[in-house]
């Protein structure tokens, strides 16, 4: 799995995820086989930073930064991988479907009228009195 430009990463400070971030740009340095890789950092604010790196490094093994063990690892989407998994096609249910019944006796419901259906019945019924129909004794 090669990373590249605008592949999302996890970076790991001695063997700890600390960050995800996402590489946005990589160019050679004037040092052959090194590059510099412009990651930005998904913070809040997301910052920029710049390490110079092998493309092994890149790739995903080790190295140190002042002592500190570092190692990048691509990110890979769940939703892909979910979808890769899949042997046959799911099912599309449009939110303004009405009830019907599915292949399987399942009930299909859509979504605002499942919301109505969830609502809690009240067990007893309310009483609105009036001040203004009460007499002082």
């Amino acid at each position: 799995m090669s990373t590249t430009v605008n592949d999302l990463i996890l970076v790991y400070i001695e063997e700890n995820p600390a960050f995800f971030g996402r590489i946005e740009d990589i160019t050679p340095d004037m040092k052959p086989g090194w590059w510099h890789v412009h990651i930005m950092v998904l913070s809040i604010p997301p910052r920029m930073i710049t390490w110079i790196l092998e493309d092994s490094q890149i790739q995903g093994k080790g190295f140190t930064m002042g002592g500190v063990p570092i190692r990048l690892e691509k990110v890979s989407s769940p939703y892909k991988e979910e979808q890769e998994g899949r042997d046959e096609e799911g099912k599309v249910i449009a939110l303004g479907e009405r009830q019907e019944e599915d292949k399987d006796g399942g009930k299909v419901i859509a979504l605002g009228e499942r919301q109505e259906e969830e609502k809690p019945q009240k067990s007893f019924e309310s009483k609105v009195i009036s001040l203004m129909d009460r007499r002082k004794k």
